[in-house]
């Protein structure tokens, strides 16, 4: 569980996507990019976080946001579940699916066992996913495997009520509520999928923001930049709550005596 000191640089400073990425570029051992981040020492709690990005992949927005995970005190690992990587500086251009195809369900499986190996090397012994937009449907897809210990979604497409249920831990999402991608009939069937699921649960909407607003600069207005925030705000104190040993959970229902 992750702790805020009182003399030390806020974690959530950086929120904006400004700045350098910290982390390092590779690939996983079989070949597969990926992201890593080491937390910061202050906050340094033994656990990681498996982060799926959104349709782009992993590039600059998805790094720094990695980055800010790792702030608050997490490993982070940002897979290539988009097949998709963009150097820094580099312009976007829109893959062609036909030679350039999303990983299938097994290589997912494969990409995903590659990063929990590495949070195991680092002695992570609680693990959280994050899901932006398209990276979503991995988080419910390993959470309803039980393979991880709580998620966090922002804006997740290609959801169903259906694959809610199935669900075997925690999970927080983030909804904007102009989602040209998320009408109010999707939002409600992940809603009630979460209600029947017997898991604890958080929903928070956003107003004024659209689609992406999670994991872009936010620069237009002000309800914009205090939802970016927010939510990943939403997703620290989430896996601040839900990411804890059994050990750190008895220490906090029974605090030594002053």
């Amino acid at each position: 569980m992750s702790t805020l000191l009182p003399n030390a640089p806020c974690p959530f400073a950086g929120y904006q996507c400004e700045g350098t990425p910290k982390g390092t570029d590779g690939l996983d051992p079989d070949g597969n990019p990926w992201y890593l981040c080491r937390p910061n020492e202050l906050y340094a709690n033994q656990c990681g976080i498996i982060y799926f990005p959104d349709a782009k992949g992993i590039w600059h927005n998805s790094r720094v946001l990695a980055d800010q995970f790792a702030e608050a005190g997490y490993f982070v690992v940002v897979v290539n579940s988009e097949n998709l990587v963009r150097g820094e500086g580099e312009p976007y251009v829109a893959p062609n699916r036909r030679t350039n195809r999303y990983p299938s369900l097994a290589q997912q499986k494969v990409i995903f066992a590659h990063a929990g190996d590495w949070l195991d090397q680092q002695s992570c012994e609680m693990i959280g996913l994050v899901g932006i937009c398209a990276g979503g449907r991995w988080v419910i897809e390993f959470l309803a495997e039980d393979k991880a210990d709580a998620g966090f979604v922002a804006h997740p497409t290609e959801i169903e009520r259906a694959q809610i249920l199935k669900i075997q831990k925690p999970l927080s999402v983030a909804f904007a509520d102009n989602d040209s991608r998320i009408n109010k009939a999707q939002r409600d069937g992940i809603e009630e999928g979460l209600l029947a699921s017997n898991q604890a649960y958080q929903i928070s909407l956003y107003s004024h923001v659209h689609h992406g607003f999670a994991a872009r600069r936010a620069f237009t207005t002000d309800a914009e930049v205090f939802a970016k925030r927010q939510a990943f705000i939403q997703a620290v104190t989430w896996f601040q709550e839900h990411l804890v040993t059994e050990n750190e959970r008895e220490k906090i229902r029974n605090p030594p005596a002053v």
